[in-house]
């Protein structure tokens, strides 16, 4: 696989630009290039654990490393937002987010949170026999019998059997994490959904304290109602 020019590299890969000049390419998977980084430059800039790309396929092939709960070799693999990496030899697990400053940054999670994953939903799809697709973030899909659903809904799903725990609804009240636009990273209450309008994208006018903003929807991530329940608060690792 061709590597990446590390000028190159997307914004969010908190990296050193200078020095040699290539750096590890992340593959195809359930994030794109832009909103992820893959295992090699997490392992070796953002965790700290390795050094060398000896040490980086030793980790690997070992089966040390899972992502949402699944042991994954490749250092090419795509890591993204919300995703869960589990060290579980040294016990201890983290939940990928985007921090203020449009930068990769973990939050240390315990064991319990780490079977946990929430996931916005992207779009519904009806299908015959009266079943509902829904399409998520990472590349997921999940049929569901009752639509009680709509689309920038968070689901929190059990990853050890594909069950939804939780549903978040995106409305006026909900607390949202922001995934884009110039308040990334933070944490916001929604006063108001401005539907599509021709071809006015939707957006939410949502407060950090007493100053309100506006934004568009798709960047809304809501993880709760009255309180979080979704730590994402960044951390030492």
């Amino acid at each position: 696989m061709a590597h990446l020019s590390r000028i190159a590299a997307p914004k969010l890969w908190n990296v050193p630009r200078k020095g040699r000049k290539w750096i590890t390419r992340t593959t195809p998977g359930p994030h794109n290039l832009e909103t992820s980084i893959n295992l090699s430059i997490l392992l070796r800039y953002v965790l700290g654990y390795a050094s060398s790309n000896r040490d980086i396929k030793k980790i690997l092939n070992n089966g040390d490393v899972k992502i949402d709960t699944k042991p994954r070799r490749d250092q090419h693999f795509p890591v993204g937002l919300m995703d869960i990496i589990s060290l579980e030899k040294i016990n201890k697990h983290y939940r990928l987010i985007l921090n203020k400053e449009a930068r990769i940054s973990l939050v240390k999670i315990n064991k319990e949170e780490a079977n946990i994953k929430p996931f916005k939903i992207i779009s519904k799809t009806k299908l015959r026999h009266n079943k509902t697709q829904l399409n998520l973030t990472s590349g997921m899909n999940l049929l569901v019998d009752k639509d009680t659903f709509k689309a920038s809904d968070t689901l929190l799903i059990d990853l050890a059997n594909n069950k939804v725990v939780d549903h978040i609804p995106l409305k006026e009240g909900s607390l949202v994490y922001l995934t884009g636009g110039s308040k990334i990273g933070h944490l916001g209450k929604v006063v108001a959904i401005q539907p599509k309008i021709g071809m006015q994208p939707a957006k939410i006018i949502f407060s950090t304290g007493k100053d309100k903003h506006e934004t568009l929807k798709e960047y809304a991530f809501v993880i709760g109602t009255d309180k979080p329940v979704i730590p994402l608060e960044e951390n030492e690792k």
